[in-house]
């Protein structure tokens, strides 16, 4: 079985060309709005960090899926929409650090978050996601 082609990108931290700068404080979160995915059988997400000379903090980021797109906050115990399905550290060795996380079968929502583990620095940070040309069938 081949892999799908990949033509489509979505921006969902940054554009691109300008990043989200992260500010100095592990409080600071920069979340993306929800991707819908509901007719989408994997999907690719790039993260990509830009470090600031002699980094002190690393980034953390976080997928976090939904059924219905509410992203709950889970105050009853019931929802699990802010559990990540996913969490990743960027180490500041590597600058700029990136990876690619295939989500094979990805909840119909996401969102991503991305935070600094420290308070020392500011660092720029991008996030895409790239969509297969195909589609679900059925």
């Amino acid at each position: 079985m081949s892999s799908p082609e990949y033509g489509a990108l979505q921006w969902i931290v940054g554009d691109g060309s300008t990043g989200v700068t992260l500010a100095a404080g592990n409080s600071y979160t920069s979340t993306s709005a929800a991707i819908d995915l509901r007719i989408w059988s994997e999907v690719l997400i790039h993260p990509q960090c830009n470090f600031k000379a002699a980094p002190a903090d690393n980034v953390d980021v976080s997928i976090i899926g939904s059924m219905d797109g509410t992203f709950d906050e889970g105050t009853n115990g019931y929802h699990s929409d802010i559990v990540p399905l996913t969490s990743i550290k960027l180490d500041k060795g590597t600058d700029p650090n990136s990876l690619t996380i295939i989500l094979n079968d990805p909840p119909p929502y996401l969102k991503v978050k991305m935070q600094q583990d420290g308070g020392t620095d500011t660092t720029n940070v991008v996030m895409c996601c790239i969509l297969p040309r195909r589609k679900k069938l059925g």
